[in-house]
């Protein structure tokens, strides 16, 4: 009798899962339609052939999607004016939302943010230093909103361990500045060469950090760090936070590159089981190999997938996804994950996988 009542229940579970609707909300029919595809492949592998999965423009009327779908989750939409016109309708309705780039700044107990943070990157960055015996440290930045509200967080963080950045500088947009801007922020100079003691150098510099922080878009980082390999520069270690691990990074000298420790909210090349069934179903699924996107859809989708299996997002915290290792939602509903933290072997095993293929 046991048995007929657990069967029961399996086929009923079984068929709340498959009968269920996820609407992905994103801007399919804009410039930004390759991240919203890419995080769309990410959630079908996840959730592909389970539930049902809706996808809407985020233009179209949210309001009668809904009511024609009746979506049980909803991913999206991404863009922060759509986001706000999407919570008119959505705050504290019966349906899970998440949010993959704009945080919610109502008090909606249903919504929820779940991707890349780029101030807990930060943080990361900032409590890797205070655990290091680094005492000089230089942090450079870009103009942006963003890299200047990294940098700013960053510097907060560092002080609540008591150290304190000696050099804190802007990085020129141009690149036919950042040879100046490197030699004058480094007092590099070119040295005569004295038989047996300058043999092989060419320059000498002033300022040698224990650590360099630079908060940039990935071109400009890169160019940096070449223009500091030309002159022969030894930055100490150098953290950045970043998307991608790109053709830039992969090019760097491995010199330079010994000295990275780059903060990413996904890697590639993994060995947790997790992201190599992940790469291997992407790569035979899409014929490309995926990106930080495709990686959030999916973490998404395990998400979404165990509210539909329970009933209630709880429980879901302290596992590894393809992110980085999922702690909680705090009491903001917003996803805190541990990202990882790639340094030299990571970056060249990566190469080798790809230069492989």
């Amino acid at each position: 009798m046991k048995r007929s009542v657990l069967i029961i229940l399996f086929a009923l579970f079984a068929f709340r899962v498959e009968a269920a609707n996820v609407m992905i909300i994103a801007p399919f029919d804009t410039a930004f339609s390759k991240y919203a595809e890419e995080i769309y492949n990410g959630l079908n592998l996840s959730l592909g052939n389970i539930v049902n999965i809706i996808k809407v423009n985020s233009s179209d009327s949210i309001e009668d999607a809904i009511n024609k779908y009746k979506p049980e989750i909803i991913i999206g939409p991404f863009l922060n004016d759509n986001v706000k016109r999407a919570l008119r309708y959505l705050c504290n309705r019966q349906v899970y939302v998440f949010f993959p780039f704009s945080k919610d700044t109502d008090n909606c107990y249903n919504v929820f943010f779940f991707g890349y943070d780029p101030m807990q990157a930060v943080k990361e960055v900032a409590n890797d230093i205070c655990n290091s015996n680094a005492q000089s440290i230089a942090v450079f930045y870009s103009y942006s909103r963003l890299n200047l509200s990294e940098k700013d967080a960053f510097l907060n963080d560092l002080s609540v361990c008591g150290k304190y950045a000696s050099v804190v500088n802007g990085i020129p947009t141009f690149f036919n500045l950042m040879d100046q801007f490197v030699k004058e922020t480094f007092d590099v100079e070119k040295i005569k060469r004295f038989s047996g003691l300058t043999e092989g150098k060419v320059f000498t510099y002033s300022l040698k950090p224990d650590a360099t922080v630079i908060f940039a878009p990935s071109d400009v980082f890169t160019h940096f760090i070449d223009v500091l390999d030309y002159y022969d520069i030894n930055p100490g270690v150098v953290y950045t936070t970043d998307s991608v691990v790109d053709q830039n990074i992969l090019s760097l000298s491995r010199r330079m590159m010994e000295f990275l420790k780059i903060v990413v909210p996904y890697y590639m090349c993994s060995n947790k089981p997790i992201a190599q069934s992940f790469l291997k179903d992407y790569r035979q699924t899409y014929y490309e190999d995926p990106d930080q996107f495709a990686a959030l859809g999916y973490d998404i989708g395990k998400v979404a997938l165990w509210i539909l299996k329970r009933g209630s997002i709880e429980g879901f915290n302290d596992r590894d996804l393809l992110e980085g290792h999922f702690l909680f939602f705090d009491d903001r509903r917003r996803a805190l994950i541990n990202y990882y933290t790639l340094g030299y072997k990571e970056i060249r095993k990566c190469r080798q996988q790809i230069l492989n293929r």
